[in-house]
């Protein structure tokens, strides 16, 4: 009976015939020509890729590369949810462990070490295919919403508390991705995949020589001054910026290779290609207003939910992105979260509700949560189904062969 009810609640059919169209005729095209990936990165892979034993199915490191990250999140969270532990302010009692740090290097480490042997795995066994491709994918935009390199630098190297830091950080993120995703393969605008790796090289592998060296000595200890005006935490959330905006300008220059010199873009006027930037504009200015005016100050009254809500909204948009890529359909300019979320921030920010503002902010993050991944589940099995594969197991392999 229950079984059942699942059977049928996560059988909605989200996507249309004419996208598992594109699915069908989608080859992944990627170009990863970084001196940290070309030495660094792709040979620790290759070598680790080795150790896999030939049954493991790729989105099984997937999922667990993924679940390291959310349970590092939530270590975090549970220490610190309002975002004040470690500030100047905060008692020494209050303050996060320092084995906390220790224990979020080592696992955004292996989290970032699973990321990258998936394809790999797949290849190797023989299972890469759009299905595996959308999985890693989409759960890299929803790992977004933890956002957890820029709590560990701002707590550690700034005397106070970090809401408008991990505001920005947040949004510099999320503009790092959804431009990495802007460029991506058999999509609107270009047809191969550019790596963004210098923002992984910013965001993931130093968290884990931070967090140990963090762990031995106190937070204080980092807030010295370089020169006049300006300390070493300037410097480190400084560079996370200049990384952002690098990756920015990468993106952008792989759309102008792509359209005005390869002649690979797949759009045939400025608009649609620049289309899917209204939904991620539309968000980040709806976010924006809502932390500003909002009468109720959910900002500084649940920083978690606020964050939280819009990485949802964010996630969402940036997974419908890749669809339409993936697929070679066109993007959407709205979706029913997005749309919601606008709502709630309009009506909240000119304080047309009539009940509490951060009572809807709390439930909201619970229903967005909850509505993401039912798309998220529904689109992997309706992409499973029309393959005839399981997500995770390669038992259909060994059924093919025979």
């Amino acid at each position: 009976m229950v079984l059942n009810i699942l059977n049928a609640l996560f059988n909605v059919k989200y996507l249309s015939p004419q996208q598992l169209s594109g699915f069908d005729n989608y080859k992944y095209s990627c170009i990863d020509n970084s001196p940290i990936s070309t030495y660094i990165s792709h040979p620790l892979w290759n070598w680790v890729v080795q150790f896999y034993p030939r049954w493991l199915a790729p989105n099984v490191l997937t999922l667990c590369g993924a679940s390291i990250v959310m349970a590092c999140y939530a270590l975090v969270v549970f220490f610190d949810y309002d975002l004040t532990a470690n500030s100047a302010d905060s008692p020494a009692e209050l303050n996060i462990p320092s084995w906390v740090w220790v224990v979020c290097a080592v696992g955004t480490f292996l989290a970032h070490l699973l990321d990258g042997t998936d394809g790999k795995q797949a290849r190797r066994t023989g299972a890469s295919g759009p299905t595996g491709e959308l999985f890693d994918h989409g759960f890299g935009e929803c790992l977004l919403v933890l956002h957890l390199p820029p709590d560990l630098l701002a707590r550690f190297l700034v005397d106070r508390t970090i809401y408008d830091y991990d505001f920005f950080s947040f949004r510099a993120r999320a503009v790092q991705r959804y431009s990495a995703n802007f460029a991506q393969p058999s999509s609107c605008r270009t047809s191969r995949f550019y790596c963004q790796s210098l923002g992984k090289v910013q965001h993931g592998r130093p968290v884990p020589f931070l967090g140990i060296r963090c762990q031995s000595i106190r937070h204080h200890s980092f807030q010295f001054f370089l020169f006049d005006g300006f300390n070493f935490a300037h410097l480190c959330i400084g560079a996370f910026y200049v990384s952002c905006v690098l990756s920015l300008v990468m993106s952008l220059y792989n759309i102008h290779f792509a359209y005005w010199v390869e002649k690979s873009g797949k759009q045939n006027c400025l608009y649609e290609a620049l289309l899917p930037l209204f939904p991620s504009l539309l968000l980040f200015g709806s976010a924006i207003f809502w932390g500003i005016f909002s009468p109720g100050k959910v900002l500084d009254r649940d920083p978690r939910a606020f964050f939280w809500t819009m990485g949802v909204v964010f996630s969402n948009i940036a997974v419908h992105l890749i669809i339409a890529q993936m697929s070679n359909t066109r993007a959407q300019t709205m979706n029913l979260l997005l749309f919601f979320y606008t709502l709630m921030t309009t009506l909240s920010s000119f304080n047309l509700l009539f009940f509490s503002e951060l009572l809807l902010l709390r439930v909201s993050s619970i229903v967005f949560t909850l509505a993401h991944l039912h798309f998220g589940i529904c689109v992997i099995r309706q992409l499973c189904d029309h393959f005839n594969i399981q997500p995770f197991s390669l038992a259909y392999l060994q059924k093919r062969d025979e």
